[in-house]
């Protein structure tokens, strides 16, 4: 049987909350959002083109970005790309 910390005096304990993450807002072109999806949604592929390895990469940097900064319970912002990637692979 596990046991659960009361709150003292009746308080209800802080809800868990999810660490947000903001854009810098940069516009972002038609073939960016061609490339962003097709980078975030598709698994690597060894005979891939160098540009979708990088931005593989770029992604993959963001997100250790994103769990470095959640462990400090701080907010990252990052470009425009970054952000809709990381919200298009389901990060919260």
């Amino acid at each position: 049987m596990q046991k659960t910390k009361v709150p003292p005096f009746g308080e209800t304990p802080d809800p868990r909350k999810s660490l947000p993450f903001f854009s810098d807002n940069s516009p972002i072109s038609e073939a960016e959002w061609l490339l962003l999806r097709l980078v975030a949604l598709t698994a690597p592929n060894e005979n891939e083109p160098r540009l979708l390895t990088r931005e593989r990469t770029r992604i993959q940097v963001a997100r250790q970005t994103y769990d470095h900064f959640k462990k400090l319970n701080l907010p990252p912002i990052f470009g425009s790309f970054e952000y809709e990637a990381l919200k298009l692979q389901g990060v919260k």
